[in-house]
């Protein structure tokens, strides 16, 4: 579950999804019924969202 990967709870990961598309001013996802996709909005926050990661973070030497 990405929730225990990053040492939090789910209702957690859903309301800081919910202040961030609040802020954005767009949803993230489309959501039907139980499932959900990337919305276009989240489509291209997640691509600048991985280019300052992959550009910032430091690279392991496994």
């Amino acid at each position: 579950m990405p929730a225990r990967k990053l040492n939090t709870t789910q209702s957690a990961i859903s309301k800081r999804v919910q202040e961030l598309e609040s802020s954005l001013g767009a949803p993230l996802f489309d959501r039907a019924q139980r499932n959900a996709k990337l919305s276009e909005k989240g489509a291209e926050v997640l691509h600048l969202a991985s280019g300052c990661s992959s550009s910032t973070m430091p690279q392991s030497s496994n």
